[in-house]
């Protein structure tokens, strides 16, 4: 690794890193807003990374000793990014020394619109960054063990295999990453049987780490939280992947909707084009080249839903969207190879770095809407504190719940109104509607967003107001079909509530020991 350390430009490369990833990390740093699980981990228990099957998160955290079990934001997400920055910044020395390769092209790999919710939080970012890191090294391990020695291929190995158990989504960014190093030795000239056999030995050495890590999985996580269980069944029929197709066309299509979209689409398609013109050249290999190359880039665009594809019940949520960086990072390298007309290649180049200043925008647009979104949801959250201790206070001697003991649930309907400047920036920027929004209810009985219940804890919510969703957690997906929830809507749509109490943005009723607070204003009277 001295070959590379002791070198003045590392860590010039180091620093130019650094500056791009802080200025489009600052906005989400500055904003200091609490995001989605960071309720959960300051207010409960932080430590469900090892639930979640992440034992080497949770390992980082026992490492990190007090500091991780209280929220020292940004210290987590500052480190989080200098970590990744550090691997980033050997792959390019590294890929420098074999290619010309644009120090803007890999400041893609964090400045990209879905890893604003990675960095977005208090906790998890660290780790989401260290995984990402660790998924890095197998690409410049070989100027520290050479090329094929034993090892080299335990070192690949060994990190692999870390970062899925650090954080999984990492997998289809590994991917991404092989793809995009055949690209650069196709650009490079090197025969197409060796690009075959180093990608075979990248999806090799990954396929070895996923099974050891689904042993692992079996052996001791498999039974101890719903989730892994969940989010890691494989599909049963092909009908599932035409569906997770589905929904993946269906995001696309929402995120890249606007002129944003319509200059990633630009990148790519320059890349390729770009990428050709070179080919042109040697007229006896174009024709197989561009064929190749045309693979490649299919399969780099394929690593955006990834191996979720293959899920039962995949994530599709923007975190997981890790590959999305490489891809503008492929079509912005392509896009200003050497061996273009040097007019041509000044033009992609204005492109490139105008799509960078776009994507650190989307950053601080982002902060923004969430800013505003949740003062909104701290607002109403005041409020239904207010609801929720009036009520308990006027009925508490003639609500009872089960086993005789008394007992209120609380829980939403509908989904919670958008701030509006929040919806301004959303509607025009549609790529940050579901990181702005990924804390909106998940189904009927889950409060919308689903760390309401939190915020109210933090506005001083009693311990003992419960959710519905501890109501019908035995029930699961089938709590619909149960006497108990359609006498509950049966109530609210007949208005057959025993209180009312009306504010502009939600109604709260309460129905028996029942608390209901209603974005869509069923009621507004009280139906005796």
């Amino acid at each position: 690794m001295s070959d590379i350390t002791v070198k003045k430009s590392y860590w010039i490369s180091f620093l130019k890193f650094s500056a791009i990833f802080l200025v489009f990390a600052f906005p989400i740093i500055w904003g200091h807003a609490f995001y989605a699980d960071d309720f959960a981990h300051t207010l409960h228990e932080p430590k469900s990374w090892l639930h979640d099957h992440r034992p080497f998160a949770y390992l980082l955290e026992l490492v990190l000793g007090p500091l991780s079990v209280i929220d020292i934001s940004p210290l987590f997400q500052v480190l989080g990014i200098f970590v990744l920055c550090g691997s980033i910044t050997f792959l390019y020395e590294t890929w420098k020394n074999q290619i010309h390769i644009p120090l803007i092209s890999l400041s893609f790999i964090v400045c990209q619109p879905f890893f604003i919710e990675n960095l977005s939080y208090r906790y998890d970012s660290f780790f989401m960054c260290v995984s990402m890191s660790l998924a890095l090294c197998p690409f410049f391990m070989e100027r520290i063990y050479g090329r094929g020695s034993l090892k080299l291929y335990l070192a690949e190995y060994f990190f692999v295999f870390l970062f899925l158990n650090t954080y999984q989504p990492a997998i289809n960014f590994y991917f991404s990453i092989c793809l995009f190093e055949a690209i650069i030795l196709l650009v490079k000239g090197t025969y197409l049987r060796s690009i075959a056999m180093q990608l075979g030995k990248r999806v090799f050495i990954a396929i070895l780490s996923v099974a050891t890590f689904v042993c692992e999985t079996h052996l001791f996580f498999k039974k101890s939280h719903e989730y892994v269980a969940e989010h890691s069944e494989l599909i049963r029929n092909i009908s599932k992947i035409l569906e997770n197709i589905r929904t993946v066309f269906h995001l696309i299509r929402e995120y890249f909707s606007n002129f944003y979209g319509v200059l990633t689409l630009l990148i790519i398609l320059l890349g390729v084009v770009s990428c050709s013109l070179i080919f042109s050249r040697e007229k006896k290999a174009f024709f197989k080249k561009t064929i190749v190359l045309l693979g490649l880039c299919a399969g780099l665009l394929l690593t955006f839903p990834g191996v979720q594809l293959l899920l039962n019940f995949p994530t599709f949520n923007p975190r997981t969207f890790l590959s999305f960086g490489t891809i503008l990072a492929v079509g912005s390298f392509l896009s200003m190879e050497r061996g273009l007309p040097k007019v041509f290649r000044c033009v992609n180049m204005a492109l490139v770095g105008y799509v960078l200043i776009q994507n650190i925008s989307l950053s601080a647009s982002y902060e923004n809407a969430l800013a505003a979104q949740n003062h909104y949801r701290e607002y109403m959250a005041s409020q239904m504190v207010e609801d929720i201790s009036h009520l308990r206070s006027q009925y508490n001697d003639s609500v009872v719940g089960h086993g005789g003991q008394q007992q209120w649930f609380w829980g939403t309907l509908g989904r919670e109104p958008e701030a509006p400047l929040s919806h301004r920036i959303l509607v025009a920027e549609p790529i940050l509607r579901d990181i702005v929004n990924e804390t909106l209810q998940f189904s009927l009985y889950v409060p919308s967003p689903w760390i309401m219940h939190d915020i109210l804890l933090a506005q001083g919510l009693p311990e003992d107001v419960n959710t519905f969703v501890d109501l019908f957690g035995d029930e699961g997906k089938n709590y619909q079909g149960t006497p108990l929830w359609k006498g509950i809507i049966h109530d609210v749509d007949t208005c057959h509530v025993d209180e009312v109490i009306t504010h502009n943005l939600y109604n709260t009723y309460k129905v028996g020991h029942y608390i209901i607070s209603d974005y869509q204003k069923h009621c507004t009277t009280r139906n005796m």
